[in-house]
């Protein structure tokens, strides 16, 4: 099985509410392939549909609705993080993101609170910016 396609998308930074990059992707990637495809579908977008994709296909109609943001992290203050969706987090695992700063490569930290909740930090050379 070809799992490239996956991946380019697993690389795409599209956390909830910034899902711009991810919808510009898959735009692209639906206007390149249509052609092969048996049934042309009707594309509606724009701002009334937010970041969303709409493809109609022939009769009768069908839809399909699937999630284009991604799960991960925000950064809160002094680099603690905030997760987005439910990303199955492991201490020690390698985060990548950017901010206004530059690329970012940093390491999972999670700490259990005085109520035993897991709490979890970026552990970097330099406070993240928040967001």
């Amino acid at each position: 099985m070809n799992f490239s396609f996956l991946r380019q998308l697993c690389k795409i930074h599209a956390p909830s509410g910034s899902e711009e990059a991810m919808s510009q992707f898959l735009l692209k990637y639906i206007k390149k392939e249509q052609k092969n495809w048996k049934v042309q579908p009707k594309i509606l977008i724009g701002e009334d549909f937010q970041d969303c994709i709409l493809l109609i296909f022939g009769e009768p109609k069908t839809a399909i609705f699937a999630h284009m943001d991604s799960v991960g992290y925000t950064v809160g203050y002094n680099n603690n993080l905030i997760k987005i969706g439910g990303p199955s987090a492991k201490k020690g695992a390698t985060l990548v993101g950017e901010d206004s700063q530059g690329k970012i490569v940093c390491e999972l930290d999670a700490q259990e609170d005085e109520h035993q909740f897991l709490t979890y930090s970026a552990k970097y050379k330099r406070i993240l910016d928040r967001g």
